[in-house]
Formats: C-alpha cells, structure tokens, sequence
C-alpha cells in the first residue's frame, strides 16, 4: 500500500506530529500529567493510524472520476462514523487497562467529544493523503505509459523511414543488373554477388538502430562496389575516417542514402564523372563534449538540375535526426563552387 521510502515517511512524519500535537493539548487544556497524557495520545493517535491503513481500500475503489460527489460523500461519511465509534472503544479500554487512575476515569469520560472531533479531523486528513498519493501514483503511471507509447511510435517511424530506403535502392540495382546481363555478364554476376551481401548486410542491421562507425562504412562500401559496376570508371570515391571515430555510435543505414544521393546529383548531366568524398572525424565543443561529424560532398555540372526524387533520401534522414536526437538542426546541406556537400553532427559515443 505504502510502496514507497516517500509515502512511508511522510506517513510517519503524520504519525508523529499528531501524537505531539494531542499530548500538548492533553495536557495544556486538560490533563496536567505529562506523562499521562503522552501514553493516553501514544495509544489513541497509534491506533488510530494503523487501523487507518484500511482506509486506503476506501480511496483506492472510490474513483473520484467515476462516481458521483454525492455518493462519495455518503460513502466516507458512512465509514467515517463507523471508523470512529470502533476508534474510540478499543483506544478507550486499552487506555484504561494501561492507566488505572480514578482521575484520569474521569478525564477520559469528559474528553469523548474533544476525542471525536480530533478523530474527524485525522480522518479528513488521511483520506486526502491517500487521495493525493493515489494521483499522484496515476500522474506518474501515466506519464510513464505516455513515454512508453511514445518510445513505441518513434521506433515505428523509425523503422518505417529506414525500411524506405531498401526497396527503393533494390529497384534501381535489379533494373541496372537486368541491362548487364546482356551487355556484360562478368559485371553482372559481381554485382549479383555484392547485391546479396548488401542486402543481407542490411537485413541483419535492421534489428539495431545504432551501429558501429566500422560497420555503417562496411556497408556503405558495399553500395560503393554495386554502384561501381553500374557507372564504372565515372564514380569515384574517397573514403577518409579518423581512427579514434571506428568504435562510435551512429544510426544505422545513414551514410549509404547520403551517398546515394551523390550519385545522382552528381552524375546527372555529368561527362566526366563524379567524385564523392566521405569524410568522418570527431569535433569537441566548448563544454567538453564531443560530435561525430559525417561529410558527403561531391562534384556537379553547373546548370544541372538534379532528377525528381533525389531530395527524398535527405528528407529521410533528417526525419529520422530530429526521431533520434529531437528538435536541433543536425544537419546541414551547401552547395558552392560547382561542389554539394551534406554535413551531419551527432553526440559522439562509442560502443
């Protein structure tokens, strides 16, 4: 009931003030003996707050906001009247087989109503205590549902966005693998091969929404060489990595539509080719954190424009940035000097 180091303080604290609280007035207003008056509040305020634990139930199945005021009313008013009458007879007994003074007979006889009152007045105080526990205990649940719920569905779109890239990148490879069947059936055969690893690649992180540096490179280097046997010697890429950046945490699947990207805002329209520079390094800000940096850039024909759909990857990973990381601009995209370059900044982690 009191499943809490907090809630069972608190309850102590009560406790112990509103023994306090009855000796004083005991004794000041009624009973000169001190210590009569502190055995005669011990015994009354103790039985009193452990019977009080069955008040809970009381509160506990008296929904505030599925019942009527009214019956609510009458409900506590019933088991106050009861709580109280059973309060008082045992307290009452028990004080006189502990204290046997014809003079305090008396006191207690006098004192029923001052009894009473104070009994009404514990009463009231622990029912609201226990109300305030129980919403409090349901605020929390349900603060704690809301961000399971909401964990549930980030991962959803997560997953969604992420299994938007495969199927995409499977049309485009098996319409390119169909031509070379015919055309060349040795680089067919390769990017059949690099194609399955791809995919398996793919299918295996999929079950983590966070890898390694080292792996997310791996498999974007497979993307690298199933693209290379569609364009040959008109893609080129450069791939550079500091050291201490391999063991870093990153999403999964994010550095392969980056350069996916630049291989068609690159070669579309393009002669000679294009180059593509991948770029991952490590970047420490004023307050001693650090950032994972990831850089694509490439080269573009000026005047060019790009064909339809080749922004929807970027869309795509910045809806999944602001799914992971919240609301902060992380990621930034120029184009200057005939030169496109997507930048990417994320906490840096390692494994």
């Amino acid at each position: 009931m009191l499943n809490s180091s907090f809630h069972k303080i608190t309850y102590g604290a009560i406790w112990l003030v509103s023994i306090l609280f009855f000796t004083l007035t005991l004794n000041l207003g009624f009973y000169k003996s001190l210590d009569y008056a502190f055995l005669d509040s011990f015994v009354f305020i103790t039985l009193f707050f452990l019977i009080g634990f069955s008040l809970w139930y009381s509160v506990k199945y008296a929904d505030l906001f599925k019942k009527r005021t009214l019956d609510i009313m009458i409900n506590h008013l019933s088991i106050a009247v009861v709580f109280i009458i059973v309060w008082l007879f045992v307290s009452y007994y028990i004080s006189l087989f502990l204290i046997s003074s014809v003079e305090y007979q008396i006191f207690i006889h006098q004192s029923l109503v001052f009894r009473s009152i104070i009994g009404i007045l514990l009463y009231t105080n622990m029912i609201v205590f226990f109300y305030l526990r129980q919403n409090l205990d349901s605020f929390r649940k349900r603060i704690n549902d809301e961000a399971h719920l909401n964990n549930l569905l980030r991962d959803s779109e997560l997953q969604l966005l992420r299994n938007q890239i495969n199927p995409h990148f499977l049309f485009n490879s098996l319409n390119s693998l169909n031509s070379l069947i015919y055309s060349d059936s040795d680089r067919a055969s390769k990017m059949l091969v690099e194609l399955s690893d791809f995919m398996r690649y793919s299918i295996h992180s999929s079950k983590h929404q966070f890898v390694s540096v080292l792996e997310e490179i791996r498999y974007a280097e497979k993307y690298i060489n199933i693209e290379k046997n569609r364009f040959g010697d008109a893609l080129n890429v450069q791939i550079e990595v500091c050291e201490t950046c391999y063991d870093a945490l990153m999403p999964a699947m994010l550095i392969q539509p980056l350069i996916e990207n630049a291989v068609k805002h690159g070669l579309y329209g393009c002669v000679e080719g294009v180059f593509i520079r991948l770029n991952v390094s490590a970047k420490e800000l004023h307050n001693a954190d650090k950032q994972l940096i990831i850089s694509v850039s490439n080269n573009y024909e000026s005047g060019n424009t790009s064909p339809q759909g080749t922004k929807s990857g970027l869309s795509n990973i910045q809806s999944r940035l602001k799914n992971l990381y919240g609301s902060l601009n992380r990621i930034n995209i120029s184009s200057k000097n005939n030169i496109f370059e997507v930048i990417i900044s994320i906490p840096f982690k390692n494994e």
